[in-house]
């Protein structure tokens, strides 16, 4: 028996290069087109587009897999749930999709990785709680945001 497989990579619309029409900054200002910036969107504009492919390459019959990791695995769920006949299946691979609808407490993964560093050094789990007291006490303070930010030479 002989497989043919393709394997291709979308883009969530606004994300890197994916932005149709004008530039990300115009885009975003832009209330028409910031309704096409969300997930229902993304996934109808996936089904289109697995539709097409499929049409052209005349491969009606074929099966889709749709795969993800992290926000993309959500995707990739919410497509098999959204439009279960246009994929046969879903990999959805660090998708967080337990932590909605109050099914995990919010606070779990923290408990979880807390846990971890007790286990392997009480004084670095001591040293990590301490320094988060600490940091809550610069962040109160006037410009302590600003001043951890630089610190942490955090993202913008």
């Amino acid at each position: 028996m002989d497989f043919f497989l393709i394997r291709f990579f979308m883009q969530h619309l606004f994300y890197g290069k994916s932005v149709p029409f004008v530039s990300s900054k115009d885009a975003l200002k832009n209330a028409t087109l910031r309704g096409y910036f969300n997930s229902a969107q993304a996934l109808a504009d996936y089904a289109k587009i697995l539709l097409h492919i499929k049409e052209n390459l005349s491969a009606e019959m074929s099966p889709i897999i749709v795969v993800g990791a992290s926000y993309g695995g959500m995707l990739a769920a919410w497509f098999r749930s959204k439009y279960p006949h246009s994929a046969l299946g879903a990999v959805a691979s660090f998708a967080p999709i337990i932590y909605f609808d109050n099914i995990t407490p919010s606070n779990a993964y923290y408990d979880i990785v807390t846990s971890d560093f007790r286990e392997a050094s009480e004084s670095c789990y001591m040293t990590i709680k301490q320094s988060w007291v600490e940091m809550d006490k610069t962040a109160a303070r006037k410009n302590g945001l600003a001043f951890l930010s630089k610190m942490l030479k955090t993202c913008k």
